[in-house]
């Protein structure tokens, strides 16, 4: 019987308090000080969500709470202030409700509309990265960051928002960039991260409207650039496939071009003319093409194996702290020559 008497109260307060929170007896909303927070705050579509429930002024722990989804009842516990669930697709629209009813005989009612929307950010550092290089260019002290969020709204007739009709407000760390932000403005460029830090770089996304938002942030962090060497095939080109590393590497011929390419460095190309190249052979410095710094022919003459080091370094010109370095060892076999130039 105790349970059709509460269904019973439970549907009334449903038909009677649809947009405000209310109780019996009476109080005002001020009074009554009961809200519902989410975590995450702007919830995207298929997301689990969690809700809950406080008061300012009711002990809300001590109370018997009703959680309800679009008019179904979810969750009946008492002192259960917390709430999971999840939404849906993009564009559908839920009603999130609570029922409180104090020790004290006090019942309360509070809703929220939930509309899930989708917001993914993407950013890359505005670096040099090679063909074929299947990651994403990462930002080093200087350079710049480019950033896209690809976001999907859709209006009460389920139709979608283009790029164009939203509004976007960037921010770093908080502190929003005015001059990035505003209608359409779905990229951004800016600067990195000073000396070896990082920040938080964050867009809200909202209708025009302004009853829908979404939220997407990234943490930007400053990486080393590197050089990496291939060997150079006067045939098949550049051997992106095939990095030389720090193990000895075997010279097919008495003659090799040795292929380096910056990583991660504020430039167009390899060859940009903001690089310097310091290469050395056996200690000893050597240089490349004036044309293509960036490699080195390796020539050598005798029949003796040799095994010798190989050194490049890269510094750019102008951001003084973009600094890569990498050595190896070359061995070059009997049929090989022993005295290695750089051409």
């Amino acid at each position: 019987m105790r349970f059709f008497l509460y269904a019973g109260l439970v549907f009334v307060l449903l038909i009677s308090f649809q947009n405000t929170t209310y109780a019996q007896p009476i109080n005002s909303l001020d009074e009554i000080g009961i809200s519902i927070n989410l975590s995450p705050e702007l919830p995207q579509s298929n997301q689990e969500v969690t809700a809950t429930v406080s008061s300012s002024n009711e002990n809300v722990r001590t109370a018997t709470i009703v959680w309800l989804l679009d008019d179904e009842v979810r969750q009946q516990k008492a002192g259960d202030v917390n709430f999971k669930f999840t939404t849906g697709d993009v564009g559908s629209s839920q009603q999130l409700r609570v029922l409180i009813k104090t020790a004290t005989g006090a019942v309360f009612t509070k809703s929220i509309a939930i509309t899930p929307v989708k917001a993914t950010l993407f950013w890359e550092g505005d670096t040099y990265v090679p063909p074929f290089y299947e990651g994403r260019p990462l930002y080093s002290s200087g350079s710049s960051i480019r950033a896209e969020v690809l976001a999907e709204f859709r209006n009460s007739e389920g139709e979608a928002y283009s790029d164009s009709e939203l509004i976007y407000t960037w921010s770093k760390n908080g502190t929003v960039l005015g001059s990035l932000s505003g209608i359409g403005a779905n990229t951004l460029l800016t600067a990195g991260p000073k000396f070896f830090g990082d920040y938080i770089l964050s867009v809200e996304i909202t209708t025009p409207d302004g009853l829908q938002r979404a939220q997407s942030a990234a943490r930007v962090t400053t990486q080393t650039p590197q050089v990496v060497l291939y060997e150079k095939n006067p045939l098949t080109g550049v051997q992106y496939h095939s990095a030389i590393t720090n193990k000895p590497f075997f010279a097919e011929s008495s003659q090799i071009e040795v292929q380096a390419i910056p990583y991660f460095m504020n430039v167009r190309n390899e060859n940009d003319e903001n690089l310097l190249y310091s290469w050395a052979i056996n200690g000893i410095e050597v240089f490349g093409s004036q044309i293509t710094p960036s490699v080195l022919t390796i020539q050598l003459s005798g029949d003796a194996d040799v095994t010798t080091p190989v050194s490049v370094a890269i510094d750019h010109r102008i951001d003084l702290l973009q600094t890569a370095q990498s050595t190896f060892n070359i061995v070059f076999e009997r049929s090989a020559r022993n005295s290695l130039f750089g051409l």
